[in-house]
């Protein structure tokens, strides 16, 4: 949906405003027989699959075992694992990579010889793995993990996995562990946590483009050779919003493919400035 309108225009100032949204809600309504799911891509216990019911590029991932409303279950036998949550490792959907819906809405202003323009790129919805997150906590490189050692009661209810069921009577969890190597290395963090932890959403609010130029006009050049002579300066990607904790959104490992919604020691988006002029003779 395209609409520009312009709300001021006078003899000298000129004011244009353009919104562009855009949704796509799908969802895959069969596969050939006996093929369950198509894999675009993915890592250890996390993939992103096309699969009947589901939307496009749907995110599945392990996770932690839950009770029926939703608690973690949080290992109360003694022995390795003791006090932390239990990894559930079946694939469970999260939702899809794309997001719900975009908006890009650009302001055009102009008074006499000079110009100025702006654009807002905003997305919502859209989920991405934040891999490097996960890896950094197994290295323990990330920031947080200088918590190595401190004690700390995990959220959820005390239970363990009997017979590959859910053993819990509900009880809140009290039993006091550590931020432990193990820890991050199996269930925090490392190469095969519970995966679920590091999928985020990648909503945004993105400053996509500045650009201000100036004309000099040709009353200014009647005497020269030129007809017109204008200076510009551009910037792209200047300010960001969003809630995702990776290094950016919009990035993603394999590129323009059809795997989207993986970061994994991707490189950032680029900040870039223009200067320059342009001269009609």
């Amino acid at each position: 949906l395209l609409a520009t309108v312009t709300p001021i225009k006078t003899k000298d100032f000129v004011w244009n405003f353009t919104a562009n949204f855009t949704k796509n809600k799908n969802k895959v309504v069969e596969l050939a027989e006996g093929v369950e799911s198509i894999d675009l891509g993915g890592f250890t216990g996390i993939l992103v699959d096309v699969v009947a019911g589901e939307p496009y590029g749907s995110i599945y991932s392990t996770g932690f075992y839950k009770d029926s409303n939703g608690n973690v279950i949080i290992n109360d036998v003694a022995g390795s694992g003791y006090g932390y949550p239990i990894k559930d490792p079946s694939m469970k959907s999260l939702g899809s990579v794309a997001p719900k819906w975009t908006l890009g809405l650009s302001n055009d202003f102009s008074y006499k010889g000079l110009s100025l323009s702006f654009l807002f790129d905003i997305k919502h919805g859209g989920l991405m793995w934040n891999g490097t997150r996960g890896r950094l906590l197994g290295f323990g490189t990330a920031k947080v993990t200088e918590n190595r050692g401190q004690s700390v009661v995990f959220d959820g209810v005390k239970g363990h996995i009997a017979n590959g069921a859910v053993v819990t009577t509900g009880t809140k969890n009290d039993i006091s562990t550590t931020y432990s190597e193990y820890y991050y290395r199996n269930i925090g963090g490392g190469a095969s946590p519970a995966q679920e932890q590091f999928v985020e959403e990648t909503s945004w609010v993105r400053l996509r483009e500045v650009s201000i130029s100036y004309e000099l006009g040709k009353r200014i050049l009647k005497s020269s050779f030129l007809k017109n002579l204008s200076v510009y300066a551009t910037g792209r990607n200047l300010w960001l919003s969003t809630p995702y904790n990776g290094i950016d959104p919009e990035t993603n490992l394999s590129g323009a493919s059809n795997d989207q919604g993986f970061d994994y020691f991707n490189m950032p988006n680029t900040k870039s400035y223009v200067f320059g002029f342009k001269l009609d003779f």
